[in-house]
């Protein structure tokens, strides 16, 4: 049994939870705060190339163009036009069985002690994934499905609330049982949209009076946290994620210890993957928006 902690107006909810999906489907919580200052850069298009540690930027195609190797196993997705119209520009998964695994990579990253770390990317989604199937995940490392977990991180488009949600998560590091957090916000389909996920393992942002998260969300260059819920299972936090020694895959995760088995299928479009070993500031978020890439 987990013990869940959720914001919810200004309530602080303790309850029980045996798997994530069953934090996120009773999850409801409204918070008020302008938006927070996050590290500048005067040079932001000069920085994009700076802390670039996997760059997928899928152009029909999974090899990684940020120079570290990382090339992922193309398993069944599609070239497809980007969200710029250049033919061949981005993958399309089915939400059935395509998918690109990336092997087991950047523990050295994500399970150090008091790291940082920005996801960005494109996605367009057709049909968000429902919770009793799981499908729906953009990103992962590892697979949250049930109680089958732990994963480093995930970013998913999901079909809760009633409306399509864009989750994002991480599960935290040597803190016995289940310690996790999340953060989602509305998100449509059928359009593109931009997401940048930032972990903080250093630094906490207060939200609500007694209730901080290490997380933050931008959706088409924008976080501001009353457009946000957050939830937490148990009320201690880590500096960093689990090393699941899972694979990192794009458009589905995996079984633990079985990556050619994906689960969570992810049904839409994916364009231009970016993982960084640090912190994106504003200015940089808002470029990448604008930046084309290696088309």
């Amino acid at each position: 049994m987990d013990e869940l902690v959720m914001l919810k107006g200004r309530n602080l909810i303790r309850g029980v939870s045996h798997s994530f999906f069953l934090m996120a489907l009773f999850l409801n919580i409204s918070c008020t705060k302008s938006d927070p200052v996050v590290e500048q850069n005067s040079s932001p298009r000069s920085s994009l190339e700076d802390g670039l540690v996997a760059y997928y930027p899928l152009n029909g195609n999974a090899l990684d163009a940020s120079g570290s190797g990382f090339h992922g196993t193309n398993s069944g997705a599609i070239p497809a036009a980007d969200r710029l119209e250049i033919v061949n520009g981005a993958c399309s998964f089915d939400g059935s069985s395509a998918y690109i695994r990336c092997g087991d990579i950047l523990d050295t990253l994500f399970a150090k002690p008091r790291t940082k770390f920005t996801i960005s990317g494109w996605a367009r989604t057709r049909t968000p994934g429902m919770p009793d199937s799981n499908h729906g995940v953009i990103v992962t490392k590892g697979i949250f499905s049930g109680n089958t977990g732990p994963y480093q991180f995930f970013i998913g488009h999901f079909q809760l609330h009633g409306e399509p949600r864009l989750y994002a998560g991480i599960y935290y590091d040597s803190i016995p049982g289940f310690r996790s957090e999340t953060i989602s916000r509305a998100v449509g389909t059928n359009e593109w949209f931009q997401f940048v996920f930032i972990f903080d393992g250093e630094d906490s942002l207060q939200i609500a009076p007694g209730y901080f998260t290490k997380l933050r969300l931008f959706v088409n260059g924008n976080f501001s946290p009353d457009s946000c819920s957050f939830s937490s299972s148990g009320s201690s936090r880590g500096t960093s994620t689990e090393n699941t020694c899972q694979e990192l895959t794009i458009g589905a995760g995996h079984r633990p210890g079985q990556p050619t088995m994906p689960v969570g299928t992810f049904d839409g479009d994916i364009d231009d993957l970016r993982i960084y070993s640090r912190i994106l500031s504003n200015q940089e978020i808002h470029a990448l928006q604008v930046y084309k890439g290696d088309h």
